[in-house]
């Protein structure tokens, strides 16, 4: 897999007092998980890269105000979402969850799924 370079938005930069967009070297061959954004680097958004064994998946959980999109590099997965039933993804195909959507990630293919998510909380910058 070819070495992959993010670039987190200017307007995150400026709000944290940088002048200059962050530069984020994403690892060439990830274990599990790899953060890409969190509370020290980033105003609204978390993101992260996830490596799914063949039959691996993530567990449900609720991203609360959080919605998440699902960008897919290398495999096939599947989303299960309670209530609204199974989508399945790969490479091209992105997945968009809503806030409070109960939602398990799978690797339904037989080989290893990589993704990117990235979730951006739908009250920030919200007086709360």
């Amino acid at each position: 897999m070819k070495r992959m370079v993010l670039i987190v938005s200017f307007l995150s930069c400026l709000a944290f007092g940088a002048s200059e967009p962050e530069r984020i070297v994403l690892p060439t061959n990830p274990q599990d998980y790899f953060e890409i954004l969190s509370k020290k680097n980033s105003l609204c958004m978390r993101s992260g890269y996830v490596t799914l064994q063949p039959g691996q998946n993530i567990g449900f959980h609720d991203t609360g105000d959080f919605e998440e999109l699902i960008i897919p590099f290398e495999g096939r997965g599947e989303m299960e979402t309670k209530g609204a039933g199974r989508i399945a993804f790969e490479k091209g195909i992105l997945i968009h969850a809503f806030p409070h959507a109960e939602h398990n990630v799978w690797n339904r293919g037989k080989d290893v799924l990589r993704y990117i998510y990235v979730v951006a909380d739908t009250k920030c910058g919200v007086s709360r």
